[in-house]
């Protein structure tokens, strides 16, 4: 929605989350994710925020240092993994036993630990539609810009550049 750092942070304040997460396409707009992760914090420490995507599940101890308001990444495909960490901090559960994430060792949260694999779902059909009527469509279309949809796992392109292909093979 092209909301600026004033903006996002009127709507945390606003909406009063219990988690926050954020999609990070690659190091080039981490900075971005760094901004918003802090803003965050500043609002309320105690929400947890969760990043995933490319880079920070190809490099997620790196990104995690980068940035001490990132309390979780989810690290490849969170299909899984990224439903079961929210319900489970939502719950007041032990989050750390969450297959395929990267979190702050509560004894020392310099350290970051991994958790194994996360599992994939091999049936696509079984992942629920996304809620498309939260995202402002219309919005794209007035100003003729592409919105994602994609009907594949992953990336189709091998840009040497992305860790998309390293990642997801």
């Amino acid at each position: 929605e092209e909301m600026s750092f004033e903006d996002i942070e009127a709507e945390i304040r606003s909406r009063r989350p219990k988690v926050v997460g954020i999609t990070n396409r690659s190091t080039s707009t981490y900075p971005m994710v760094e901004k918003t992760a802090q803003i965050v914090k500043a609002i309320d420490h105690r929400v947890p925020v969760i990043v995933g995507g490319t880079y920070v599940s190809w490099l997620p101890e790196e990104a995690m240092q980068k940035c001490t308001a990132v309390d979780y990444v989810t690290v490849g495909e969170a299909d899984v993994s990224a439903p079961e960490l929210v319900r489970r901090l939502l719950a007041g559960e032990d989050p750390t036993t969450v297959r395929g994430i990267a979190y702050r060792d509560p004894d020392d949260p310099a350290t970051i630990l991994r958790t194994p694999s996360a599992l994939l779902i091999e049936n696509l059909d079984d992942v629920p539609v996304p809620a498309y009527h939260l995202v402002p469509i219309s919005k794209y279309v007035k100003r003729k810009e592409r919105y994602l949809l994609s009907f594949t796992r992953g990336c189709l392109f091998r840009c040497e550049y992305c860790t998309s292909s390293y990642e997801r093979g």
